[in-house]
């Protein structure tokens, strides 16, 4: 199954990607492995072996995605991004997810999910089991699921999220902390994707703190 799959592994860490490609190299040397440490370099991979699978019948058999990847907003994105009839499955990686997220990527057509934490054994079974096809797989515990990852945010997020609750637009936080609008709004997209906000609504953001106290109490 392993023998010849052609596979991207899109990670931000160089670390995760050369584990990854460790434990595969274990079970097939003749597998086509590539690496990717941003969105667009991924998608660049995928179509350029997509557009030769013409002349050999072959594409991309599987994608190993970063969640938190490099210039990956939303996984609703991924879809329209590789503008192919049919994309690659893909297997996302995470350190934690709760059963509201998980249900929302699978909605969005991702095939699997697996624990950036798992065994090697484990890492290598989920990637077998997209390979031969199956959908809406993950190894994640039931208590893992029922666990409320703890939000770590960098000091300079959590300045901006303060700014955010108070009110203030991008172009005032921007003059504020004397950073570019761009920065800010790049802060604001880590924030998103840390806290799993799949719909990025400002007034949501500015309120969720305050939403989350309210709930856990």
């Amino acid at each position: 199954m392993l023998a010849d799959s052609r596979i991207i592994i899109a990670d931000n860490s160089p670390l995760f990607r050369q584990g990854v490609r460790l434990v595969l190299q274990q079970f097939s040397h003749r597998a086509l492995l590539v690496e990717a440490d941003n969105l667009q370099s991924m998608l660049s991979m995928t179509k350029h072996y997509c557009a030769d699978s013409i002349f050999n019948n072959r594409c991309i058999d599987l994608i190993i995605i970063d969640s938190n990847l490099n210039g990956l907003s939303d996984a609703k994105d991924l879809e329209a991004a590789f503008e192919l009839d049919k994309r690659p499955p893909i297997l996302m990686t995470t350190s934690h997810i709760d059963n509201k997220s998980m249900s929302y990527y699978f909605e969005q057509g991702i095939e699997g999910i697996v624990n950036r934490k798992s065994s090697q054994e484990d890492f290598y079974n989920s990637i077998i089991s997209l390979l031969k096809g199956k959908h809406n797989h993950h190894n994640f515990s039931p208590k893992d699921l029922l666990q409320k990852p703890k939000i770590i945010l960098s000091p300079r997020e959590e300045k901006i999220l303060e700014n955010v609750e108070s009110g203030m637009s991008n172009k005032e936080i921007s003059d504020s902390l004397k950073l570019s609008e761009k920065t800010i709004k790049r802060h604001i997209t880590s924030i998103y994707r840390k806290i799993n906000f799949t719909n990025q609504s400002r007034t949501k953001l500015a309120t969720y703190r305050d939403t989350e106290a309210k709930t856990t109490h």
